[in-house]
């Protein structure tokens, strides 16, 4: 299923999966959180321009909760 799905929705799903057991908003808190921590600008950017696309409205809450801008000061 998530197998032509492009490699930031899959990710950003598994992560929220994973925290899934916090319930949903902490889970799309926790998951947001993870991304703007570890994820590669690039990679946020991408997952911001697949969100509307994605018909998922996980994907569009854990790309709210992550500011726009620089994720990582360089």
């Amino acid at each position: 299923m998530s197998e032509g799905q492009p490699a930031e929705l899959r990710m950003a799903t598994q992560i929220a999966r994973n925290f899934a057991v916090l319930g949903e908003e902490a889970a799309v808190q926790r998951t947001a959180e993870h991304i703007k921590a570890y994820w590669d600008p690039r990679m946020i950017a991408r997952l911001r321009d697949l969100a509307p696309g994605s018909g998922s409205d996980l994907i569009a809450a854990i790309v709210a909760e992550i500011p726009s801008g620089r994720s990582h000061e360089t």
